[in-house]
């Protein structure tokens, strides 16, 4: 049994604090405990929930992650950041702690909590492509993984990456996010596209620029005049840029056959119920590790057509279901193509991907190799303080 300490930045309650909490139930024999950065009500009651004997340690310093320091500035946020979160009673309780390893669940964790500090033995968990960082950003970021003992990533691309940037590939290991099992046995839900006067296609993600949103909207303007179908695009996002968001407003104005539906922030159930509600989802990213949206979406019965990038195509596979990524002709042209294809086809294919899925995104296979790093490194034992 390994004592871990979880860090969350506490930002926000999405993609990889979803994942993390989903995957915890499957690592038995453990002892959880949780660090956040900044608080946060939604994610301390999500972990009471589901831990309730689990410590959680609250910080009150402000992490400085913004645009200045993303762009020049992030050394200076970093060790900034550092100055306050040492003299806090929070990091006061965790040097105290017993405590076997520390496991910073994501890319700003990894940048900002001063693990080197700490004699525990790290893992980072890398969500980002990191060839897609700003400079400073990137490379305040690869110093500290050069520090932590072991990293794990969620795709090949993103391993590929950090090998590109000198990370040695020994230390990082790559471990699929999974389909929590209540939705994985999902019946197929395809549906006869001919036979539907409205087509709504689901998007779920932030409206930034690198989620290629855009992409999106500028391939349902040019798929409006191909098909005699009143197209909706739902939209559940969890952040937003305000002025991305009124240039795709613009955008949609394109066609009086083409509607946006502004969702926000769901829930988690929500957001899979929202998946059974639409035809079909389109991922539509510039650049994506590893998009969860794409495995909730085949585990609830749907198709899913995303861009060629990054990991995507490690969920999707068949280029059937593929788009160049950035060209929104190209996309209009695989949803038509999709549109156009008789059902049990689409049947064959979908089944196909979600055998894939099932096999290679299952929690019990993420657990074990998760399991595997923690034992690895858990016997380091204590180690030096840089």
């Amino acid at each position: 049994m390994a004592r871990i300490l979880f860090v969350l930045s506490g930002i926000d309650f999405s993609g990889a604090e979803i994942v993390l909490l989903d995957t915890l139930p499957y690592l038995n024999g453990h002892d959880f405990s949780f660090f956040l950065m900044k608080r946060n009500e939604r994610l301390i009651e999500e972990i009471t929930l589901r831990f309730p004997e689990s410590n959680i340690f609250l910080s009150s310093a402000r992490i400085p992650f913004n645009r200045i320091t993303r762009m020049a500035l992030m050394s200076v946020a970093v060790f900034m950041y550092t100055k306050k979160i040492t003299t806090e009673e929070a990091w006061d309780k965790v040097k105290k702690a017993q405590i076997d390893l520390v496991y910073l669940n994501n890319t700003v964790e990894a940048l900002f909590f001063p693990f080197e500090l700490l004699p525990y033995p790290t893992i980072a968990h890398v969500h980002d492509m990191v060839d897609s960082l700003k400079p400073a950003f990137r490379m305040e970021l690869l110093s500290k993984l050069r520090k932590v003992e072991h990293i794990v990533t969620v795709s090949h691309a993103s391993r590929k990456a950090l090998k590109s940037f000198g990370i040695d590939e020994n230390k990082v290991t790559v471990i699929y996010n999974s389909i929590p099992k209540l939705h994985s046995e999902s019946s197929l839900a395809l549906s006869d596209f001919g036979s539907k006067q409205n087509l709504n296609i689901g998007y779920v993600g932030s409206i930034i620029k690198r989620k290629g949103v855009d992409i999106l909207i500028k391939a349902c303007c040019l798929l409006s005049r191909k098909i005699n179908k009143r197209i909706t695009v739902h939209m559940v996002y969890h952040s937003y840029d305000e002025g991305f968001l009124k240039k795709i407003l613009r955008i949609a104005r394109c066609s009086d056959k083409l509607e946006l539906k502004l969702l926000g922030t769901l829930r988690r159930d929500e957001v899979l119920e929202f998946y059974k509600e639409v035809d079909l989802v389109v991922v539509p990213s510039r650049r994506d590790p590893l998009p969860t949206t794409v495995i909730e979406a085949l585990a609830t019965g749907k198709l899913v057509i995303g861009a060629n990038v990054d990991g995507i195509p490690e969920m999707l596979g068949d280029e059937f279901f593929l788009f160049k990524p950035g060209d929104h002709k190209d996309l209009s042209e695989k949803i038509f193509n999709v549109l156009g294809t008789p059902l049990d086809t689409l049947n064959h294919k979908f089944i196909l991907t979600l055998q894939k899925i099932k096999k290679d995104f299952s929690p019990e296979i993420k657990a074990d190799k998760i399991n595997s790093v923690i034992k690895a490194v858990s016997k380091i034992g204590y180690k030096r303080i840089y």
